[in-house]
């Protein structure tokens, strides 16, 4: 089944007018920086959100230094934060393969000058810009934070949940794939990071052409003018870098490899943990034509599978946890069913996973009255709920990291409302003829 994407990416002359009829503001400063910020017009509230994304992650540490983003996003809300918190603003940081993002929610009004948001923003300027410079003693700085991460670490690996989705991608993507990427380090790589490191880091990846600003003013519009204008006026001055920076090829993320299987084969892998618990995971691939970004049929079916598992779970005693969930790579994507089980000999865990394969056609399997029920569901859904100016702002710019261009969210929502059976009946049928890559992940020792 393949879409028309023609029409969901706005054409640069479409830009402004979008914008303007969807009360959406876009700057992008001559420095480099973008600044994207739409107001709700809810007289109601004072509230506004911010987020500042860089476009660089730990897929781009050193092997040897792996951990520098993760350690220099702890080094920027530190400064900063006890007067955020006297200002009432909830700042947070975090890091992820492709991004390092700063995020910050407050109260913001043009009326009240030396509360909420509007005081801070020339400090989050600050500690955006050079973080390191506003320590006494950076090296002791380090050691703390590097303490910090450390503790980290040591508490993922006793997390059965992060365990087996790790030891999951380890099996199936192939090295090189971003998401394999282990953003905290280790702590020797970590112990390795030097301020020299730290500043050379800032200077590559804290630069303006590697920044973009997004802002939802859920109040008046004039509080969203002048939010928009402060942003200007404060970030127009951001450092500009000296060399360009590499940018992620998320064509990356299809890297993987084969998900042919002999029937019945089973991977086993071990957690490393004793502690009882076994997770079953029956693994599907989806090809571009089928598992996309503009392919919203999955979404619903899958929605309205979760419950299905869920009760053949509990039906059959097969453990306390499952799910469904999807994993959209670049042109690629997996569902993924999942069931948690105590730990059992080997022979019954073949029994329970023979149960599973033979009964998962049955639960992919919807009829008819199903499928019409839930595309009748989602078109009345469509109808009712409006596009917020946040889920606007979200499509245009994960169309513009990903592909350099706006996706019109308006498209989306009509493409929802689009859906007919034969979105949902693709893959009901499909699940339900498929062969299922099987893992076993866990306590299997």
């Amino acid at each position: 089944m393949k879409n028309n994407r023609q029409s969901i990416f706005l054409r640069q002359s479409e830009v402004a007018t979008y914008c303007r009829n969807q009360n959406i503001k876009i700057k992008h400063l001559p420095n480099g920086v973008l600044i994207i910020l739409g107001s709700q017009n809810n007289p109601e509230s004072v509230s506004a959100s911010l987020n500042f994304t860089f476009s660089s992650g730990a897929y781009f540490d050193p092997p040897s230094k792996a951990g520098i983003h993760h350690l220099l996003e702890h080094l920027i809300n530190p400064p900063i934060s006890k007067l955020a918190a006297n200002l009432h603003v909830s700042i947070n940081a975090q890091t992820s393969y492709a991004n390092l993002i700063e995020l910050c929610n407050g109260p913001f009004s043009s009326k009240v000058k030396n509360y909420g948001l509007l005081p801070l923003l020339s400090h989050i300027y600050e500690s955006l810009m050079n973080p390191s410079a506003l320590y006494e003693n950076l090296e002791e700085t380090l050691s703390a934070e590097r303490h910090v991460i450390r503790t980290e670490i040591e508490e993922k690996l006793v997390d059965h949940n992060w365990l087996v989705w790790k030891k999951f991608y380890n099996l199936y993507l192939k090295k090189g794939n971003p998401i394999l990427t282990d953003v905290a380090g280790t702590i020797d790589t970590l112990n390795n990071v030097t301020k020299k490191d730290i500043s050379r880091l800032i200077q590559e990846v804290l630069v303006s052409d590697n920044l973009v600003i997004s802002a939802v003013n859920e109040g008046h519009e004039k509080n969203g003018e002048i939010l928009f204008n402060k942003l200007i006026n404060v970030f127009r001055r951001f450092r500009k870098s000296k060399n360009k920076k590499a940018q992620l090829d998320w064509n990356l993320l299809d890297l993987t490899k084969s998900f042919d299987s002999k029937s019945g084969q089973v991977h086993y892998v071990s957690t490393g943990l004793h502690n009882g618990l076994v997770s079953i995971l029956f693994s599907f691939e989806l090809s571009v034509e089928e598992f996309s970004v503009f392919e919203f049929g999955l979404k619903n079916y899958v929605d309205y599978l979760m419950p299905r598992v869920h009760q053949f779970s509990r039906q059959y005693g097969l453990g306390y946890y499952s799910s469904v969930s999807t994993e959209r790579l670049a042109k690629k994507g997996i569902i993924v069913i999942r069931f948690d089980v105590v730990k059992k000999s080997k022979s019954e865990l073949e029994q329970i996973i023979n149960f599973i394969q033979k009964n998962l056609p049955t639960i992919f399997f919807l009829s008819k009255t199903e499928i019409s029920t839930i595309v009748q569901t989602e078109k009345n859904k469509q109808i009712v709920i409006p596009l917020t100016t946040m889920a606007r702002i979200q499509w245009m710019l994960f169309g513009y990291f990903r592909y350099k261009k706006f996706i019109n969210a308006d498209y989306v929502k009509k493409t929802y409302a689009d859906i007919n059976d034969k979105h949902i009946e693709f893959w009901s049928k499909k699940l339900h003829r498929e062969k299922a890559l099987i893992t076993v992940i866990g306590d299997v020792s």
